[in-house]
């Protein structure tokens, strides 16, 4: 049986910190609106990295590399807002005969979040500041175009993402997004995350997302790719 040992760890550090005064929780998000959907926004960004690493050329056919037979998948994305892109994925799975059940972490509620609960579109929402969320059952795949990362103090992004990361099944992957132009990025990170997260038995790489690609700076700059290998 799971036990969320990993993640739980991860946030008694964070905690640690913010009591030393070290970090500080910014309590941000940047609410998505409905044009950020499956086909317009995650899909080109995140397929950009996925085919770079080697795990897929869509964020589908990422997901069906690693289903197992008549098990259900379980997904979360941190920083759902109304909860469009997880709905329109849950979706798309179910069309090519995977199960799900999908989960929303969001700093606030909202009423079409709650209405695709109510509908069934997603199956569960966790509301708060996704520093502190433990899983109580690991995840499949952690979904995360402009999440909590990028609004995390630098004094916990490590252990934020880490957190994340050692919420993941064995060969459960997270697909993240950063931008260069929040406050409190740091180029050096970029470095530094990646040998923590090889040291601790994950595949880890960081791709640059070309304007000429990007949506008029709507998406992120950077696209973190992390595979959960033991």
């Amino acid at each position: 049986m799971w036990k969320p040992k990993g993640p739980r760890n991860y946030v008694k550090r964070i905690v640690r910190k913010v009591r030393q005064k070290r970090a500080s929780f910014l309590g941000e998000e940047i609410y998505w609106w409905n044009n950020r959907s499956y086909a317009r926004s995650y899909n080109p960004f995140f397929s950009f990295g996925l085919y770079q690493a080697g795990f897929g050329t869509s964020i589908l056919d990422a997901l069906q590399r690693i289903a197992k037979p008549r098990q259900i998948m379980r997904l979360l994305e941190d920083g759902a807002g109304e909860g469009v892109f997880l709905g329109e994925l849950k979706q798309r799975l179910s069309a090519i005969g995977i199960s799900t059940e999908t989960t929303a972490l969001s700093l606030a509620s909202n009423e079409k979040l709650s209405e695709k609960k109510k509908s069934g579109k997603i199956d569960n929402i966790r509301i708060g500041n996704a520093e502190f969320f433990i899983p109580a059952k690991p995840f499949d795949a952690i979904f995360s175009l402009y999440g909590s990362i990028n609004y995390a103090d630098p004094g916990i992004q490590k252990e934020h993402l880490l957190k994340f990361a050692h919420s993941l099944k064995r060969n459960g992957l997270m697909l993240v997004g950063l931008d260069i132009e929040l406050p409190g990025f740091r180029v050096s990170f970029l470095d530094e995350i990646t040998r923590a997260f090889e040291k601790q038995g994950f595949f880890a790489r960081f791709y640059k997302y070309s304007e000429d690609r990007s949506e008029k700076r709507t998406l992120p700059h950077w696209i973190l790719i992390v595979k959960r290998l033991k």
